[in-house]
């Protein structure tokens, strides 16, 4: 998203973004098309390098359209259209997939898109970076190849593990090709991104604090919605829909937010908004020791308004720091910091949930005097690691352990998910002191 933003400075943001929009349609068309999981695969990967075109685009076409002093109202009204989108989805995704089967999640997306190229064109105006001619594509594949192979491995270390031979080595060509990226945009006339963009504090500190506010986010939707499923024994539809309490309070939070950071600048939402959020999550983790429903609600919608205050202000702490020419280049900064944020969030909090269970599962069957053997594990790790999938798969199985081990490892999951909850407000506080140091009225823009 780093190389979007610059492609779209230099090429023009309208244009950038129509070209993204296509990419998407057609895509979305292959998808819905596919009659085996590589033609899928392919079609979604091609469809992500769409989106990848058209979102800092958006950003950029948005901040330079829109007066100063009324950007943090425009991105919060995105926010909020993306927050309702977002509490509709798991209902509407539901009701396709049920009726009309899932090849039309995809084919649904071409009239949607296509509505949003009329309105492209009827009011969006063209810019780009004049300064700008031509593209740094040794930069280009140093930055994806880094951020690919960081993401690939910690996406995948809970399965593969830390200490594996795969998730050393891509951690190693990951840091390798983006120290490589560093040098080479210090020595080139025109780099993909201008490294004194992250010289300037509201810039870094926005990206650093979209990236924790992603790895909560992220966290939390990904594992409370799997508690929803152990706890309660839910299908992941029902268990998506009673995450809603977190979701809609956005939609009517995200615009004040804006509002806010126009009238009193990004500082004030963003520490009030990650402090939220560190502080719901250690609510959350006790609500769900509770095991009860009714208690998990306050603490969510705490969450998701905290969630509010600091998606625009960071967008608008970073943006407003740099001069029109160079919107689409920091739209995409944000944009790649929040995407590894999301990555780490799963990742760093999914192992540690993992760990936990696995380790509470067996003090519990412990207790119980169940000690498994070698051979015993093989029904542990299938409920650990397959949830209710592994659980059905053993349902005939005539071991003494499944019983005990199924419910052992649903108290667990719960221990796990708490404690899990408890690391993310660690880190949601620091990104609000974080913020509260570093975050002041900005006084001059970078510029080159």
């Amino acid at each position: 998203m780093g190389a979007a933003g610059r492609i779209a400075d230099i090429f023009g943001r309208r244009k950038v973004f129509l070209v993204g929009v296509g990419v998407f349609i057609v895509s979305s068309m292959l998808c819905g098309l596919a009659v085996t999981d590589p033609m899928l695969i392919a079609a979604r990967a091609l469809q992500g390098g769409g989106a990848a075109l058209m979102g800092p685009a958006a950003i950029a076409l948005i901040t330079t359209s829109v007066a100063p002093e009324h950007r943090g109202r425009a991105l919060g009204t995105i926010a909020a259209a993306a927050s309702a989108a977002l509490a509709l989805g798991p209902l509407l995704g539901g009701t396709i997939v049920d009726q009309l089967g899932w090849r039309w999640i995809f084919f649904l997306n071409v009239p949607v898109v296509a509505l949003v190229i009329v309105l492209v064109y009827a009011g969006a105006r063209e810019s780009r970076d004049e300064s700008a001619n031509r593209i740094d594509f040794r930069g280009a594949a140093l930055l994806t190849l880094g951020l690919l192979a960081l993401v690939l491995a910690l996406a995948e270390s809970p399965s593969w593990g830390l200490a594996s031979a795969q998730t050393i080595g891509l951690l190693v060509v990951g840091i390798a090709s983006l120290v490589a990226f560093v040098r080479v945009e210090a020595r080139v006339d025109e780099p993909l991104i201008h490294l004194r963009v992250l010289r300037h504090p509201h810039v870094l500190v926005a990206s650093t604090v979209g990236l924790c506010n992603q790895f909560v986010v992220i966290a939390l939707a990904v594992f409370a919605i799997t508690y929803f499923q152990v706890s309660f024994g839910l299908s992941p539809l029902a268990a998506g829909l009673l995450f809603l309490p977190t979701v809609v309070p956005q939609a009517f939070t995200a615009r004040v937010a804006g509002r806010l950071a126009d009238n009193v600048g990004p500082t004030i939402p963003i520490v009030t908004g990650m402090g939220a959020m560190a502080v719901s999550m250690v609510w959350l983790s006790y609500a769900a020791e509770q095991h009860s429903y009714l208690a998990t609600i306050p603490p969510m919608v705490a969450f998701g308004v905290g969630i509010a205050m600091v998606v625009t202000p960071t967008r608008l702490a970073a943006q407003s720091a740099v001069d029109e020419e160079h919107q689409g280049v920091v739209a995409g900064v944000m944009s790649t910091f929040n995407r590894v944020g999301a990555v780490l969030g799963v990742a760093v909090v999914g192992a540690l949930i993992i760990t936990l269970q696995h380790s509470r599962t067996i003090d519990l069957l412990a207790a119980q005097r169940i000690r498994p053997d070698r051979d015993d594990r093989a029904a542990l790790d299938s409920i650990l690691y397959h949830g209710h999938h592994g659980a059905a798969a053993l349902s005939d199985d005539p071991s003494r352990l499944v019983s005990p081990v199924r419910h052992a490892a649903a108290d667990a999951f719960s221990y796990a998910f708490a404690n899990g909850m408890r690391f993310g407000a660690v880190v949601a506080a620091l990104a609000a002191i974080l913020g509260l140091l570093l975050l002041r009225p900005a006084t001059r823009q970078v510029r080159w």
